[in-house]
């Protein structure tokens, strides 16, 4: 058997690659980002209005006045740890190559990914949002929701093209059965909207009028949210990301294998996510 340092090694190593590789996925590439490090806790600020004036006007201001300065919002989001943990037995451990294919780091970083959309998600959900709709006693793929969904998804596209370049985009987090209602319906299929879903051919469908789609059931069925680009912060921890491989002879001769992360996020633009309620699939 393997020593422990050594599966620790290895362990490490294929976790690394693996989260490398999966760096970019998920719903924190359309949020503002931030790397933390030595804090316990990270501020977005964000510049409440920019407009462009005709004449230098005081910065200063007068009797006390604040002036022409403008200002700035602050939006503090604290770190949240992300686990992922397995255990395998000795004998199945022995059997394992431990490297980026195999098939429980695959799993615990695809854990750890998904840990960071619910940061996000969990946000949204308890976020004061404004732009809501949808008719609620039906289903999404009827008309009325479909035209809903569509107006939510543009108009988030009119903002998204507002943002920094490294930021632009628009996501739509639906749960899985609302997902195959819409996009088995005979609207998209047969009908006047053939061309809303796009990249899928053979496959999955990933985007919904060049809006990403992220299937996802850490949102409720009959919930659908349209999300632009920069609305919400995402900041990861620098160097929070640890791996265990220990064994354990008195844990039914067991290895103990745990991810860890540190991530954090926060609304900055609650007002421009868009909520569709409809009845569930």
């Amino acid at each position: 058997m393997a020593t422990t340092s050594t599966v620790q090694q290895q362990f490490t190593s294929a976790i690394l690659m693996a989260m490398d590789k999966m760096k970019e996925n998920g719903l924190k590439r359309l949020g503002e980002r931030a790397t933390v490090k030595g804090a316990d806790s990270h501020t977005f600020n964000r510049k409440k209005k920019a407009s462009y004036k005709k004449t230098v006007k005081s910065m200063f201001g007068d009797n006390g006045a604040k002036g022409d300065g403008g200002d700035f919002a602050h939006f503090k989001c604290s770190p949240e740890r992300i686990i992922s943990q397995e255990k395998l037995s000795k004998d199945e451990m022995n059997k394992t190559k431990i490297d980026i294919k195999t098939s429980y780091v695959q799993a615990m970083t695809t854990a750890v990914a998904v840990g960071e959309d619910e940061i996000i998600i969990d946000k949204i959900k308890n976020g004061s949002l404004t732009l809501t709709g949808g008719k609620s006693t039906k289903t999404i793929d009827d008309i009325e929701n479909v035209k809903e969904l569509i107006k939510a998804t543009r108009r988030a596209h009119v903002w998204a093209k507002q943002v920094p370049d490294a930021h632009k985009g628009v996501g739509i987090v639906i749960h899985p059965d609302d997902y195959i209602v819409l996009s088995t319906s005979d609207i998209f299929i047969n009908g006047d909207y053939q061309a809303a879903f796009r990249g899928g051919t053979g496959d999955v469908p990933v985007t919904f009028y060049g809006a990403e789609i992220f299937i996802s059931d850490l949102v409720e069925k009959g919930t659908t949210y349209v999300i632009p680009a920069y609305t919400f912060g995402y900041a990861e921890w620098e160097n929070s990301l640890e791996t265990v491989a220990e064994y354990h002879a008195t844990d039914a001769m067991m290895w103990h294998l745990q991810v860890t992360k540190t991530g954090g996020a926060v609304l900055i633009e609650p007002d421009k996510i868009a909520k569709i309620t409809t009845k569930a699939a």
